[in-house]
């Protein structure tokens, strides 16, 4: 399991000049792509829904972004990062952006808590 501290630490080390900086989305989507092997990016979406979800920033739109960038994992992904989101009712947004009605289905059940 990818902790979300690891993933701070990895970010700051390729980004030494952001150490006191706090992370945004961009920097997030960012860290995303630099998972270079697809099975493991649902993993660290979850992680950093996890941390940014505790401090009450993450939003829906958040999760398209991160589910664009993962497109193997769309459906991991959207579902792992759900029931972290401070917009439930935006929801459509996600879902919109999943394929099949299953995995569809999966996701809704996350936003719901």
């Amino acid at each position: 399991m990818i902790h979300f501290q690891l993933v701070l630490m990895l970010w700051h080390s390729w980004n030494p000049r952001q150490v006191n900086r706090p992370l945004r989305w961009l920097q997030i989507k960012n860290i995303l792509s630099k998972v270079t092997f697809s099975l493991n990016q649902a993993s660290v979406a979850k992680e950093l829904a996890v941390g940014i979800g505790s401090t009450g920033q993450l939003t829906c739109a958040h999760v398209v972004d991160a589910i664009k960038e993962c497109s193997l994992q769309k459906h991991n992904v959207a579902e792992y990062m759900a029931p972290y989101v401070n917009d439930p009712h935006n929801k459509d947004a996600v879902l919109n952006e999943i394929e099949f009605v299953s995995e569809r289905n999966a996701v809704a059940k996350g936003f719901q808590g």
